[in-house]
């Protein structure tokens, strides 16, 4: 299991196939990231949000470089005025 609560959205592995990028809408705190994880599950970690922010959303079309050692996505941001 990737995540206790929620749904994984658009897994892309990588291009050496050693580690896993998801969009994660997570039940527990609502918010919708990107996580990257190794191919067997171990080393999960958040890539795209601060843990105090939730006024954002990850899009869709998220990817690895080609080379494999960045990753590339766009983020909305919801601003109150």
């Amino acid at each position: 299991t990737i995540i206790s609560a929620g749904d994984v959205i658009e897994a892309v592995v990588s291009p050496d196939g050693q580690k896993i990028l998801y969009r994660v809408d997570s039940a527990i705190d609502g918010a919708n990231r990107l996580e990257i994880v190794n191919i067997d599950g171990t080393n999960r970690q958040v890539v795209s949000r601060d843990p105090s922010n939730n006024d954002f959303s990850v899009n869709s079309g998220y990817a690895f470089t080609a080379d494999g050692t960045e990753i590339v996505y766009t983020m909305d941001a919801f601003i109150n005025s």
